[in-house]
């Protein structure tokens, strides 16, 4: 069962039944809070995700995007880079779907692209990226996936793609933060390297300073 604290005198905005999110009220007006805890410890370098998404009967109700982490850089696609025999960034939320764009700044040295699901264990993609190359990749399956250079196996990275509208990655020590959360009920859920995903469990999001602890949920 979720472990749900709540912070004295924290709460904000009004307030509301647990139905309240369901009646497709504009988004805009809720108050919003932040939820925070713990999940478990990253495991292999790759850290645990938070995922949550409103229960809404209509699913129009709740408009798309909403992804928190790594946030392409104004304007653009998410990118990530090949410079400095690295990965940059090395860890990625992405929407499901939403093109990433792979470059390489590295000069006149050759890297590679190589993209394993974790949860289905199979490589999707590989292709070798030039000095200047600009190489767009969508993934549609939600799940971690691991980014790879063939050419230089010391490079790593770490893409998570998700059809949630809240998703955030946790520390290493598997502490979280997802702010800007819309007072209503949700379905949260942990994803990590060793599990995939865990069970769901219902929180209902009150006001600000909402305390969950998730490290069961694996």
């Amino acid at each position: 069962m979720l472990a749900l604290a709540l912070w004295t005198g924290a709460c904000g905005g009004r307030e509301e039944a647990p139905g309240d999110r369901a009646t497709g009220a504009d988004e805009a007006t809720l108050p919003r809070g932040d939820v925070f805890g713990r999940a478990a410890a990253a495991v292999g370098g790759v850290p645990t995700v938070v995922v949550m998404r409103p229960i809404v009967p209509d699913s129009s109700a709740v408009g798309a995007g909403g992804t928190l982490g790594e946030e392409p850089a104004e304007g653009g696609a998410p990118t990530i880079d090949q410079f400095g025999l690295a990965f940059s960034p090395t860890l990625l939320v992405v929407d499901a779907g939403i093109p990433i764009t792979f470059t390489n700044s590295e000069g006149a040295l050759t890297h590679n692209i190589h993209l394993r699901s974790i949860d289905r264990n199979e490589s999707v993609f590989d292709e070798d990226a030039n000095s200047g190359d600009a190489v767009r990749v969508s993934l549609s399956e939600p799940g971690g996936y691991d980014v790879l250079c063939a050419m230089h196996p010391g490079m790593s990275g770490f893409i998570f793609v998700t059809d949630a509208p809240y998703t955030v990655f946790a520390d290493t020590d598997g502490s979280f933060s997802m702010g800007r959360v819309p007072q209503g009920t949700y379905e949260i859920r942990t994803w990590t390297r060793s599990a995939g995903y865990g069970p769901t469990d219902t929180l209902w999001v009150m006001g600000t300073g909402m305390e969950v602890d998730l490290s069961g949920l694996r």
